[in-house]
């Protein structure tokens, strides 16, 4: 576990969500809830790498206390995002 996680680090192929033409969108951790009746859809853009960095770090934290995957977790969630499309 470290303290922060270089961009080589966190923008792998597993938290890759999509890429069109020159933008990549990766995942990090923030507000996951996903509700299908909601009628306004907000979008974060972060101001620059440590945010997700740090978000991250939070966190794969709460998946090791627990011993979960964070990997498989965000393959399910993908799949469950994509159903809302």
């Amino acid at each position: 576990m470290q303290d922060r996680y270089s961009k080589e680090e966190l923008l792998i192929p597993e938290l890759l969500i999509e890429k069109k033409d020159t933008i990549e969108i990766y995942y990090a951790p923030h507000n996951e809830y996903i509700n299908p009746k909601a009628k306004v859809f907000i979008i974060g853009i972060t101001h620059g790498f440590p945010h997700p960095s740090g978000a991250n770090v939070n966190r794969l934290t709460q998946f090791n206390e627990n011993n979960l995957d964070m990997i498989k977790y965000i393959n399910e969630w993908k799949i469950e995002a994509l159903r809302y499309r």
